[in-house]
């Protein structure tokens, strides 16, 4: 079972992580190419870091609550990370998701299930009431959305066609013009051009709280 689940918006947003953990060197990680995927290995996968895209808004909340619903009856759990954009509100919406959960009466509950708020306050605990079991999930907002800091960050290095774009838009032009249209080239220079920022360094540290860089204490699920 992996140390960590990271769970992101879109797949633009999953291949953007993917690249800053490739540049920050960042344990031994596997991108699964849908949710579905995801279910099937998080319970069997030996990397430490499974990365997926969520479907978007409201597919990310809904899923990743009931991922946590699954995963709650495993002896050993792996940490969640949610990486959304600020203005999904994704605290707010997966806590609610969540709720709904807990407050569906419904027969197939085997659990007592709890919803917890952490006290570093970004963090969401889907506790067992009857074994003490529990999965969190550590929810990082990006500020405003990860397409506008992309294209603010390329408007400050590379000439436009025109300023009068919308960030997909000034995003499609960079790949064009000066990544041979390659989209994995253009949002690995994104991460250079956004490493050293607060909520991006925020989640590497998150990452590396959940894992082990040593190979020694490689744990292999």
């Amino acid at each position: 079972m992996p140390r960590c689940i990271v769970v992101c918006e879109g797949e633009r947003d999953a291949q953007f992580v993917e690249e800053y953990f490739k540049q920050q060197e960042l344990f031994v990680f596997k991108r699964c190419d849908d949710f579905k995927q995801l279910q099937r290995r998080a319970r069997l996968s030996s990397s430490e870091i499974l990365i997926t895209a969520g479907g978007g808004v409201p597919k990310i909340f809904q899923r990743t609550a009931k991922l946590q619903r699954q995963l709650l009856g495993e002896k050993r759990n792996p940490s969640i990370i949610l990486i959304a954009d600020s203005d999904r509100e994704p605290f707010k919406s997966l806590k609610t998701e969540l709720e709904n959960y807990v407050n569906t009466p419904c027969k197939a509950h085997n659990v007592q299930p709890l919803v917890n708020v952490m006290m570093d306050g970004h963090t969401l605990e889907l506790k067992d009431g009857k074994s003490d079991r529990a999965v969190r999930v550590s929810v990082f907002a990006v500020p405003q959305n990860l397409e506008q800091q992309v294209a603010e960050a390329f408007k400050k290095k590379y000439p436009l066609q025109s300023e009068n774009k919308n960030p997909k838009q000034i995003i499609n032009e960079i790949t064009d013009r000066y990544f041979g249209g390659d989209i994995r080239k253009t949002l690995a220079k994104a991460v250079e051009l956004l490493a050293e920022r607060e909520w991006l360094r925020e989640i590497g540290k998150a990452v590396k709280n959940f894992c082990s860089s040593s190979k020694e204490n490689f744990y292999h699920g």
